[in-house]
């Protein structure tokens, strides 16, 4: 599990280490979590980063400044390390920021139901958005970065899962593809289809902030837009007896992936259901 991070989120990244982060074997399998983070200019911070590396043997700083534009060379080196270092020793790799609450027991009870090692990338999917073209916006998109009218089917960057070979693949198609500074884009999207993988949707994978039912969770693998004190609450209240009790006996108000669909899909900037084929 790479979780994609800055130098400044210190308790972030402490409160994935004691929740969630703290998983090293479900169901027999191996699992580990590893930090990602880029260079800051800030002496202080860079000597507390360094501290808490030193502490942890977790992080992994790689020489680019770390900034919201530069999220495609992060996500390029998570998967040029799995490419360099994974390729005999894991099966998947998990890209996740560290706002999000990783439901892990459910991660791997997934990942045992499709049961392929080939061609897996997975999580939310988006269909048939377009670049945005106005300069004010986060996404904007200008027409000499990227000149098609809508972008590749690709998968929401807070969350992803690919098999080991996947990213292998993906490395591979990068090394002959122009930056795009939207990571999600570029890298689940471009990179895939030069790659010849197609991006999957799997309604377990959320990128909206959802309500903090722990019934509901207990059905997802990614939360989005989760402090640290939210991950640590969601963590305890999936692992307390007596909710697991009572959320056995839980039943949705509404249908899950319609509820996803409507209340999530649809307020999508960029999602058209009926290109998702």
């Amino acid at each position: 599990m790479m979780v994609c991070s800055a130098p400044a989120n210190i308790e972030a990244r402490q409160a994935i280490r004691d929740t969630w982060g703290s998983d090293k074997k479900i169901q027999g399998h191996n699992l580990s979590a590893y930090f990602l983070v880029g260079e800051t200019n800030n002496i202080s911070m860079q000597n507390d980063l360094q501290l808490e590396s030193d502490q942890y043997g977790d992080i992994i700083q790689e020489r680019f400044v770390d900034s919201y534009n530069n999220l495609t060379l992060k996500s390029i080196q998570m998967v040029k390390l799995a490419a360099n270092n994974c390729l005999n020793t894991t099966k998947y790799l998990l890209k996740i920021d560290d706002d999000m609450f990783v439901n892990v027991p459910r991660l791997v009870s997934l990942i045992l139901a499709v049961n392929e090692t080939r061609n897996v990338l997975m999580g939310k999917l988006i269909c048939g958005a377009r670049p945005i073209k106005n300069p004010s916006s986060k996404w904007y998109s200008p027409t000499y970065m990227y000149e098609d009218k809508t972008y590749p089917n690709y998968l929401s960057g807070t969350g992803y899962l690919m098999s080991i070979e996947v990213a292998q693949k993906i490395f591979e198609a990068s090394l002959s593809t122009p930056i795009f500074h939207l990571e999600d884009v570029y890298i689940t999207g471009i990179c895939a289809k030069k790659a010849k993988i197609k991006p999957r949707d799997n309604y377990m994978f959320t990128y909206k902030k959802l309500s903090k039912e722990p019934c509901e969770f207990r059905h997802l693998v990614t939360m989005h837009h989760f402090s640290p004190q939210d991950i640590r609450d969601t963590f305890k209240a999936l692992n307390d007896p007596k909710i697991a009790q009572t959320c056995a006996h839980y039943k949705p108000k509404v249908n899950t992936r319609s509820w996803l669909f409507d209340n999530v899909m649809k307020a999508n900037r960029t999602v058209k259901r009926s290109k998702c084929l």
